[in-house]
């Protein structure tokens, strides 16, 4: 048991901040084999699971999440209300609609974690291949577990975060793909642990078992830290001695908290430190590599892929927001309507003497007042009045949202021809929030410009020269030209391919692409790299053209010092063809300057910022001779920081501080990123929409404030008030100043300037917060440069806290922007050069920028105007139908009893008057694409959630109530004149109640009509057919006698000995026989809707409707553009 409790002992939760794990160990262990895998039971299974349901829990588990809104809940309680009590009505009326929402809610959340399940399973279903025991075998991604070696091919996705042990290329590194990770489609280089490059050759694959000790799972993609050790069981031993041996224990230093851990490994043949160098990643593409082999570390959960997933935060958009303030309202007005039912019935109905004992047709018993009785009046009145709220509401708006969004996806103005690519919708919930846009928050490299990067000129010895062809430059002739550019074709990670003859590059960084590409059109190309497995080295093979002859010149690559964010440089070793080695380096300006002693300062410091005022991306570059003895003393820094256990990073940053120094400094390069099409008119458009821009970017200075005047973010006579380069003593007095200077001249055209050193200051002190922020809202343009991408969240965060509460959009391409797109109320991925990681974190996904004018402009405006006369008229049209049964208690001594019957309460919001609203709120073009595009103040209109305002809401509420009064107690009046003169024989209190519900059905349908601004033939024939199935449902439930079992879920009392067939209500029982033959029921119906509509109909007059034109949905897809206007 000695393995066994030392790994328990070392893996003990507090113990050590690490994961410890052994991998091929199988022939190794003998009888402790079971022993060994027990110890990889407590890390994750590589399943991987993003659907929310299984087969058992998804009953239960939806219905509590459906059962948690407001709306849905209220509607259970009323329903088990009515069950409990002598309902007024049937219980069917509540639980029928109830259960309708339920279920369509259901089916689309069921069938959308099918999908998600679905695409579960491919994954984990997919073929992976393992090496056990020597032996290759085939099992499923969702059975690795910790610790299996994989052997992966070229072009195959990882399936968990692997450790690299060995690569088939000579050098022993791999390339891959991470542009489903971070969002960078450039290749990027991986390399296998030192020690283990050579060890996973097939034949000795039975000789090696190793222990790897390494981080726990985290979020941050580039952190990872551990080590391995490797014990070789050398051939010819039994596996009986090295049990033996194993169960001895031996002791390695524990690398994380200083302590000694007893582990089961002796002897230790070697062990070195791991790095993420050596990680590939869940989500990243094996490229350019025939095979690896590598260790499961992180599965399942763990990976850092699932880890960085789980970051996504929910949103609700601001309409939704504001509609739980209007139920809340409605729920009010219920209990209001309740307790005025309920105290008048106690009041002024007691007092009328013939309500004090029941009818002698009734029983005739005296009427008792009891808590039993009071109960039962409140519940009963609940239940009467409880319709007002809309029950329909919230799967409407989950059907509007969900097809809305693929008119949005369908639009071809979107569709990009070279990446075959449309837009796409991740989250249909906030369509609405596309036409509320206060602020938009855009990324400028790869979101204002293309990201194809350019050799645009360049400053050698502090003259520029611009870039044309070899043609009119001769790189080979003179040695400090010659110099500049063998640095620029030699510093780099680029890899070629060749096919036919002509080169194609890859690399990490599209500059260096760049530079390489230049290189070759001047004569310098890269042809080869080659790797000696003899000497161990990397060499580089380039062709020096020339007017008069080719050369090939071979370089030996000895060292790559790799680019990071603190040095903002790379560098690398080689031997040129005479022997001599060089330093060559090229990095950030702030960087390269301070480690140059000599070489053209002062000229290349102007130049550089000459090219930044341009827009252009700089690199200056420098080199250096070593001795042989300054490589020996590098190469041995470099060795002891790859073997320390702490201080990684430090000791390899002072190992390359040891060449990194003392350079000459050769010039600079300028390198072009131009703008996408359309982007400043795109601006300038959003801009007179009222929508305030903000551009984050993490370029210099110079580059940033040139790039925005010419994309149109900041115009040419603007003032700007620059309050960048601050330290936290000075940083008050700028924010003051440039507050004053703003304030003295109100009429002025202003622009914000800060990067993100100020921004460190400003973030954490609510102080300077409030003063920036304040500074910002008074400037037409904010650029924020040399940011990091939890800055540009935390900026947007900032801004979302403002007291004005404003509407954040985020735009960027790459993964950097990720955080920004998730802070921000609505997130815009541009799908682009960068890769995807944008797009899958975004809310909705776009091929240009210069698209964001036809998001806002058209489909935002269309989507909020929609979906609040959506929210709006559900409320309305329930307010006209059902406030008469309030009315109707005054006049039936409040006896609780309804005025409409249980079918017709249970199919007006699910059958009757759902379809039209819902074309509407997918159709509706308040304004044409052509008025929104061409007056982009319009959208400015509806900002500030203005179609949901007290006002508005009053409005509406004002309307209904007026109609529902007028509505009622004009029937009332005509009802009782004719009774009275004996017009209306036949036609009684039920033929009353139906000419009220059959009124208001009309009421709220041309309601809607007038409320249309875009007539077309889907939305009146919707209009059409739910007038005609009310007709149709009415004469089948009141014409025709149905099997007992069914007419009594419809029946407000149950009835003893019921026969086998019989109407759904005997007290309805062909009442529209006798309304539908009664004259004076139609005038009626005529002359309420004259008088209800009469002031909408007025204030219509006055505008314009379009009929049967321009039916395209915001797209270019299926309808035809020709029709006619009226006015």
């Amino acid at each position: 048991m000695g393995l066994w409790k030392s790994l328990r002992r070392g893996s003990r939760k507090g113990h050590i901040p690490s994961r410890r794990f052994l991998v091929n160990y199988d022939h190794v262990l003998g009888a402790e084999i079971a022993e060994a895998k027990n110890i990889q039971i407590k890390f994750q299974r590589n399943g991987i699971k993003t659907a929310k349901y299984s087969i058992f829990n998804f009953l239960p588990r939806n219905l509590f999440e459906q059962f948690r809104r407001i709306a849905n809940f209220y509607f259970l309680i009323v329903g088990v209300v009515q069950l409990g009590i002598d309902s007024p009505v049937s219980p069917f009326t509540s639980i029928a609609p109830l259960v309708f929402v339920v279920a369509v809610t259901m089916l689309k959340q069921g069938y959308e974690d099918y999908l998600r399940h679905k695409a579960d399973s491919v994954i984990n279903n997919r073929k992976v291949t393992r090496i056990k025991a020597g032996q290759l075998e085939t099992i499923k991604s969702k059975e690795i577990q910790v610790g299996d070696l994989l052997r992966l091919e070229d072009n195959e996705d990882f399936p968990c975060d692997l450790v690299l042990l060995s690569s088939s290329n000579a050098q022993g590194k791999c390339y891959v793909m991470t542009a489903n990770l971070d969002g960078e489609t450039n290749l990027k280089t991986k390399k296998p642990a030192h020690i283990t490059n050579q060890l996973f050759v097939n034949e000795r694959l039975n000789d090696q078992s190793l222990l790897i000790d390494c981080d726990h799972p985290c979020v941050q993609l580039e952190s990872f830290h551990g080590n391995l050790y490797v014990h070789e069981q050398k051939r010819g031993s039994s596996s009986e001695s090295t049990v033996e041996t194993l169960s001895m224990g031996s002791t390695i230093p524990d690398q994380f908290d200083g302590n000694t851990i007893p582990i089961p490994l002796k002897p230790i043949e070697s062990s070195c430190v791991l790095t993420f160098e050596n990680l590939l990643l869940r989500g990243s593409t094996l490229k350019n590599t025939d095979s690896i082999v590598g260790v499961a570390t992180f599965t399942g959960e763990d990976t850092k892929m699932s880890l960085n997933g789980k970051m996504t935060s929910n949103k609700f958009s601001t309409v939704e927001k504001k509609m739980n303030r209007y139920l809340i309202f409605f729920l009010l007005l219920l209990v209001g309507e309740v307790v005025l039912a309920v105290v008048l019935k106690y009041t002024v109905a007691m007092d009328n003497p013939n309500v004090e004992v029941v009818p002698w047709y009734l029983g005739g018993h005296p009427i008792h007042t009891s808590v039993k009785q009071l109960a039962q009046d409140i519940l009963s009145f609940l239940v009467l009045f409880n319709y007002i709220i809309p029950i329909s509401l919230y799967v409407t708006m989950e059907m509007q949202r969900f097809f809305g969004s693929l008119f949005f996806v369908w639009d071809l103005n979107f569709y990009d021809e070279d990446q075959q690519q449309g837009a796409i919708c991740n989250s249909s919930d906030l369509n609405e929030d596309l036409g509320q846009v206060d602020i938009l928050f855009s990324d400028k490299t790869g979101t204002l410009t293309e990201n194809i990067m350019t050799f645009h000129s360049c400053s050698i010895g502090g003259i520029v020269r611009q870039f044309k062809s070899r043609l009119h430059w001769d790189v080979t002739g003179n040695s400090q030209t010659r110099t500049f550019f063998e640095a620029l074709s030699l510093c780099h990670t680029v890899e070629i391919t060749h096919h036919h003859g002509i080169y194609s590059y890859n690399a990490s960084s599209p500059d260096e692409k760049a530079l390489v590409e230049a290189c070759k059109e001047l004569g310098i190309t890269f042809t080869e790299e080659a790797f000696d497995a003899t000497t161990n080295e990397t060499i580089l093979n380039m062709m020096w053209s020339s007017h008069e002859s080719d050369e090939i010149r071979k370089y030996k690559r000895l060292h790559v010092l790799e680019f990071d964010s603190d040095r903002k440089r790379m560098s690398v070793i080689v031997r040129k063809p005479e022997g001599t080695i060089w330093v060559l380096c090229k990095g950030a300006d702030s960087s390269l300057l301070s480690i140059c002693t000599s070489g053209p300062f002062e000229e290349t410091a102007e130049q550089v910022n000459d090219f930044a005022m341009e827009g252009l991306r700089t690199l200056l570059v420098g080199v250096r001779e070593l001795s042989e003895q300054d490589l020996e003393a590098f190469a041995t820094a470099l060795r002891s920081s790859q073997k320390a256990v702490k201080d990684l990073e430090q000791l390899k940053s002072e190992a390359f501080n040891l060449v990194e120094s003392d350079l000459t400094l050769l010039g600079a390069v300028a390198i072009e990123d131009q703008l996408q099409p359309d982007v400043k008119t795109t601006l300038t458009a959003l801009r007179k929409a009222g929508i305030r821009i903000w551009v984050l970017t993490g370029d210099k200075k110079e580059t940033a404030v040139n790039i925005s005047y010419s994309s149109g973010h900041f115009f040419p006579n603007c003032e700007i008030i620059d309050v960048s380069g601050q330290d936290e003593a000075t940083l008050a007095n700028a924010l003051e100043a440039g507050m004053t200077k703003r304030k003295a001249d109100l009429s002025g055209s202003f622009c914000l300037l800060v990067d993100g050193a100020t921004l460190h200051h400003i973030l954490p002190d609510m102080t300077f917060v409030a003063q920036f922020r304040d500074l910002a809202k008074l400037c037409t343009a904010v650029l924020c440069c040399r940011m990091s991408p939890l800055q540009k969240a935390d900026v947007v965060k900032m801004m979302k806290q403002d007291d004005s509460c404003p509407v954040t959009a985020a735009v960027g391409d790459g993964a950097n922007d990720v955080s920004m797109l998730q802070e921000a109320h609505v997130g815009l991925g541009i799908t682009g050069r960068e890769g995807r990681a944008a797009t899958r974190a975004s809310d909705f996904a776009l091929t240009r920028f210069r698209h964001l004018e036809r998001v806002f402009l058209v489909h935002g405006y269309w989507y909020y105007h929609r979906v609040c006369i959506l929210v709006q008229y559900s409320f309305y049209k329930n307010v006209v139908a059902f406030t008469p049964q309030l009315f109707m208690a005054f006049f039936n001594s409040y006896s609780t009893e309804s005025l409409y019957d249980s079918l017709s309460l249970t199919v007006y919001n699910i059958i009757y008057t759902s379809v039209p609203i819902f074309v509407f709120s997918l159709l509706e073009q308040h304004k044409s694409e052509l008025d929104l595009l061409q007056h982009p103040d319009t959208y400015h209109a509806f900002s500030g959630n203005r179609l949901l305002r007290l006002d508005q809401g009053a409005k509406w509420f004002g309307e209904s109530l007026l109609q529902s009064i007028v509505c009622f107690f004009f029937i009332y009046g005509v009802w009782t004149v004719g009774l009275e003169d004996g017009h209306y024989h036949g036609l009684g209190r039920a033929s009353f109640g139906q000419t009220v519900y059959q009124t208001s059905v009309f009421l709220v349908s041309l309601r809607m009509l007038m409320e249309s601004k875009f007539w077309n033939g889907y939305f009146i024939g919707t209009l059409l057919l739910s007038v005609l199935v009310y007709f149709l449902v009415t004469v089948m439930t009141q014409l025709m006698v149905y099997p007992s079992f069914i007419s009594g879920l419809f029946l407000d009392q149950p009835i003893t000995n019921p026969p086998s067939a019989m109407p759904l209500n005997w007290d309805y029982y062909k009442v529209i026989v006798h309304i539908g033959s009664a004259l004076n029921v139609w005038l009626t119906l005529l002359i309420l809707c004259a008088i209800t509509l009469v002031p909408i109909l007025v204030k219509g007059a006055f505008g314009k409707r379009e009929f049967f034109r321009n039916l395209d949905l915001g797209t270019r897809t299926a309808f035809d553009n020709k029709g006619f206007e009226m006015s």
